[in-house]
């Protein structure tokens, strides 16, 4: 004999003793790093159907279902992924996120075909920089990130791809040597008047196709500068390629003012159906802007005085740069294919390395910027200027509350979650669909739990009376069967 509000009392214990742990391991981790609060849902427990009701007929008429209830169960327990608070800190290698978003770690960081191994996610940005300058998490865990500089050689790694085409006037710039040009450039120059091109201080001047439109290739042209007043018009004439028309013009209009960002320009020319070539300008570091490299022009259009330089892929390229490759630098990395992403994803370090002209002076470690992208920047004690040698990666989700919490902050996919698209903050993502388009990475800071302990305070209070009349149920329950059986 028993009562069936004995078991509905239990399930109601049962049900709202989950949510106090819940809402008490949330209060516990107020103060956790990135930790992310717990929510729990409640439904009613399958009921004892006792009839299903009927129509009427031809004596009777309808009768509705009558049911039991089943009591409470808990529906869910769903991981809040909210947005928690950020907090400043001291160290450069702290960094928080704002937005949605993950940092991808690695505790081998070892990359196989493309594919980083051993990967979980976090939104933990306690890091630190190891004895080997790598960033890390405080369990030894690589942060992972796109490396467009080559330690080994100390130069600017290049990408070979089929979907890169490049024409390039380059020289080998390695870090720590002085920029000499390797070939030199064929000029020609209308009669009317003169222009220069000051190629000293040019490392790299290279017109690329395949970055924004994949469908086009070039393999030579001629590249002219003239200048109409405040402006400065760059155009390619390409005169070997898969364009249509055969020869085709493409033309940008750029103040000669603009500086020069890690040491290096990159924009679009565009042609008249809206096709895109890649424009990129590489230089010496005492190098401020445009016009310290362009000099000479007279501000009429009308005389049409301009200089023009002569592009071949087969002899004017290096080994560095050479066929369908890019060298990477900074402003390449919103262009780069997904599959190249794989080609460059590496456990982020610090080189111990400044830009300097003297290859003999002193090797110290440099100091770094992370920026709101996650570009890492560094500088040398020579330096006067910085440059980015990667940019830290991320990782984004179909749904966040399918990820599998693996504790200390650290999550992993499940067949919920869908997989991760690692990607670069304003760059390559491999699905566009889940693109960080607003998201900012922030350093020297940290993001907190993001825990509301009034609100956890007050579903604690509701859950404990929740829990008190349950008890309380199976307790007159149970003095309900002691009458019957002294019956």
């Amino acid at each position: 004999m028993t009562l069936h509000s004995l078991f509905i009392g239990r399930r109601g214990i049962d049900a709202h003793q989950m949510a106090i742990n819940t809402t008490t391991n949330n209060i516990a981790n107020v103060n956790s790093i990135a930790f992310k609060g717990s929510k729990i849902g409640f439904e009613n427990a399958i009921p004892d159907i006792k009839s299903i009701g009927s129509g009427p007929n031809g004596a009777l008429g309808s009768t509705n279902p009558k049911a039991l209830g089943g009591g409470v169960q808990a529906a869910n327990i769903r991981t809040d992924f909210s947005q928690g608070s950020l907090r400043n800190v001291r160290e450069q290698s702290k960094l928080g996120l704002e937005g949605p978003g993950m940092f991808v770690l690695s505790s081998n960081g070892e990359v196989d075909n493309g594919q980083i191994t051993d990967t979980v996610f976090t939104r933990d940005g306690n890091f630190s920089i190891d004895a080997d300058g790598h960033l890390v998490n405080n369990k030894g865990q690589f942060v992972m990130g796109a490396i467009f500089y080559n330690e080994s050689t100390e130069e600017m790694k290049s990408i070979n791809s089929p979907d890169y085409t490049t024409v390039n006037y380059v020289s080998n710039q390695a870090i720590g040597s002085s920029i000499e040009p390797q070939v030199s450039p064929s000029f020609s120059i209308n009669s009317i008047g003169a222009a220069d091109i000051d190629t000293t201080n040019i490392s790299e001047l290279s017109i690329r196709s395949g970055m924004s439109d994949k469908s086009v290739s070039i393999s030579d042209g001629t590249f002219e500068v003239s200048q109409d007043r405040e402006l400065m018009t760059f155009t390619f004439t390409e005169t070997s390629g898969d364009f249509e028309p055969p020869a085709d013009v493409f033309k940008a209009d750029v103040n000669p003012s603009l500086i020069f960002e890690n040491k290096s320009i990159t924009f679009d020319l565009t042609n008249g159906t809206g096709q895109t070539l890649q424009f990129r300008i590489r230089v010496a570091p005492e190098v401020t802007k445009l016009s310290e490299i362009f000099t000479g022009f007279v501000f009429d259009k009308d005389l049409g005085i301009g200089s023009s330089l002569t592009f071949d892929s087969a002899s004017n390229s290096t080994t560095t740069q050479v066929g369908n490759s890019v060298t990477l630098a900074a402003d390449d990395m919103p262009f780069i294919s997904p599959s190249d992403l794989g080609g460059l994803l590496a456990p982020i370090k610090m080189p111990p390395i400044f830009y300097s002209f003297n290859p003999n002076s002193e090797i110290t470690l440099s100091s770094y910027l992370i920026g709101t992208d996650g570009s890492v920047e560094i500088e040398g004690k020579e330096s006067t200027g910085r440059m980015a040698i990667g940019q830290i990666l991320m990782s984004n989700f179909n749904n966040y509350e399918g990820l599998v919490n693996k504790g200390e902050g650290l999550y992993v996919t499940s067949s919920n979650s869908g997989a991760a698209s690692l990607q670069l903050l304003g760059g390559v993502s491999q699905n566009p669909n889940l693109a960080l388009e607003q998201t900012r990475m922030i350093s020297s800071t940290l993001e907190f739990s993001n825990v509301d302990v009034g609100a956890e305070l007050t579903k604690m209070v509701a859950y404990q009376r929740g829990l008190q009349g349950s008890a309380r149920v199976v307790t007159v329950a149970d003095e309900l069967m002691q009458v019957l059986l002294q019956l």
